[in-house]
C-alpha cells in the first residue's frame, strides 16, 4: 500500500511517497523519491538550526553551509551539532538521517534499535541504504556479507570448553 506525506519547511514545499511498513513495523526504506530536505528533529538537537537531505548531507540553517562530516569511532560519519543546551555534541550521520527519513521504531525508543546499512558501506548514509532493526538483526546482516565473523565453538569468547 503507497503513502504519501508532506512536511512543510519554508519556503519549499517538499512531498515524496513511501511504502507500507514491513512486517516487522519500524523498519520502512521510501522506494520512490526525489532529493528532499528536512528540518533536524533527533531528540537532543537544538530545534530549527540545522537540516539533512536524503543523500545524508548536513547543513547550517543559520550560515546556508553544509557541514563537513569526519569519521568517528567505528568509521562511522558523525558531524558537531549544538545542543538544546547550548553545548555542541557529536550526532552519527546515518542516525539523522535514518531518523527524518526511515519511520523509527514504533515504540518511539530508538536507543534500543540500531540503523543499518544495507549495502555494509558505512560511509553511504542515503536514506534508501538504511533501515532501522535490533542489535541481533544488525549482527546477522553483518555476518550475511562478511563483514563480522561467525563466533562458533572455541572462537566464541564466552565457551567454556576449548579444544586441546
Amino acid at each position: 500500500m503507497k503513502g504519501c506525506f508532506k512536511m512543510f519547511i519554508s519556503p519549499f514545499e517538499f512531498t515524496f511517497n513511501y511504502s507500507k511498513p514491513s512486517d516487522r513495523g519500524y523498519s520502512v526504506t521510501p522506494f520512490n523519491y526525489t532529493r528532499s530536505i528536512a528540518m533536524i528533529t533527533y531528540p537532543g538537537v537544538k530545534k530549527g538550526m540545522y537540516t539533512v537531505n536524503t543523500e545524508g548531507g548536513i547543513s547550517n540553517i543559520r550560515t546556508g553551509q553544509m557541514m563537513t562530516p569526519f569519521v568517528a569511532g567505528g568509521g562511522y560519519l558523525a558531524v558537531g551539532l549544538q545542543q538544546e543546551f547550548g553545548y555542541t555534541k557529536n550526532f552519527h550521520v546515518h542516525r539523522l538521517v535514518a531518523y527524518q527519513f526511515c519511520n523509527p521504531p514504533c515504540d518511539g525508543d530508538i536507543s534500543n534499535y540500531t540503523v543499518n546499512h544495507i549495502d555494509g558501506n558505512k560511509l553511504n548514509n542515503a536514506f534508501s541504504n538504511l533501515e532501522w532493526c535490533t542489535n541481533q538483526e544488525n549482527r546477522i546482516h553483518a555476518v550475511k556479507l562478511g563483514l563480522a565473523a561467525k563466533l562458533v565453538g572455541e572462537d566464541n569468547p564466552f565457551s567454556r570448553l576449548k579444544e586441546e
